[in-house]
């Protein structure tokens, strides 16, 4: 790190934290300082909220050049000054070495929580939750994912046996064709009319948000599925189909809030519920 310009060995400093070597899963060291026990404790707190992903994703709309940047080490990317640098001075066996550029930090605790968590996934597939989490992170672009998935999560339950069937490979091949499908989404436009369609199964329920285009055509802007907890298999099934409603407003609502939007549904019963001009009578069968 000295030879990349990354850290300068001075003989005195004002600052010294202790450094916090995590091993990364090459088996090479990431040279951390736990700046929670010198620096944080002096620094003024500054909270500003990041936007979500669902956020900057909804002001592209209309763009037409598209770029991504990804970096080596991207945070000793960016230099800092020389007061900064003698702030962030590290305390190592070989001597005082101030950070001329800016460095990660992280405690104690999350370099121990890191390392059990290694422990944790030793006995595990390793390989299927990789998989599957490459599907979570696309989720929003992927259609029905929650019940193309539902025998691949099954299978990593703690009291289900490992045991690989037609039924998971099935599965595994539909969910890689997720990642290939022409269901191309639009972006988001804030001047276009919304659409919400919900759905639910035995197990698990999904949403769709959709614009309605000039044309008369609905184009998707974002999908949402997810499995239902054991409580939640046992509602009633206009029970089921309300949840699903319930679930894509509260996942969209960054989209939503604040705006008229249609809401579509297949279950006949909702509609007499959610009727403005047709009261629920007073008494109700729960059947």
């Amino acid at each position: 790190m000295v030879h990349k310009g990354i850290l300068e060995s001075i003989s005195s400093s004002e600052w010294a934290t202790p450094v916090v070597p995590v091993v990364k899963r090459d088996g090479s060291i990431r040279l951390c300082g736990d700046y929670r026990c010198t620096v944080n404790k002096s620094v003024k707190p500054y909270t500003y909220p990041l936007p979500t992903v669902n956020e900057v994703l909804s002001t592209v709309a209309g763009g037409k050049v598209f770029s991504k940047l990804d970096l080596s080490q991207a945070y000793l990317q960016l230099p800092v000054d020389d007061a900064t640098s003698r702030l962030l001075t590290l305390n190592t066996h070989k001597g005082l070495f101030r950070v001329k550029r800016l460095p990660f930090g992280v405690s104690i605790a999350v370099a121990i929580f890191q390392k059990k968590m290694e422990e944790v996934f030793a006995g595990v597939d390793v390989e299927l939750q990789a998989f599957l989490g490459l599907l979570n992170f696309y989720g929003s672009f992927l259609k029905r994912r929650s019940d193309i998935l539902e025998p691949l999560h099954k299978l990593l339950q703690k009291d289900v046996p490992w045991e690989w069937t037609a039924e998971h490979e099935e599965a595994y091949k539909a969910s890689k064709g997720l990642l290939t499908t022409d269901d191309l989404l639009v972006h988001y436009d804030e001047k276009l009319p919304l659409i919400l369609t919900s759905d639910a199964s035995s197990y698990g329920l999904g949403s769709v948000l959709s614009h309605l285009l000039p044309n008369g055509k609905e184009a998707p802007v974002a999908y949402y599925s997810r499995t239902m907890t054991k409580t939640e298999r046992n509602y009633s099934q206009t029970d089921k189909e309300a949840l699903a409603i319930l679930a894509g407003v509260k996942k969209f609502h960054s989209y939503l809030l604040g705006r008229r939007f249609r809401i579509v549904t297949d279950h006949r019963p909702l509609l007499g519920i959610f009727n403005s001009t047709n009261p629920i009578p007073n008494i109700t069968s729960l059947k």
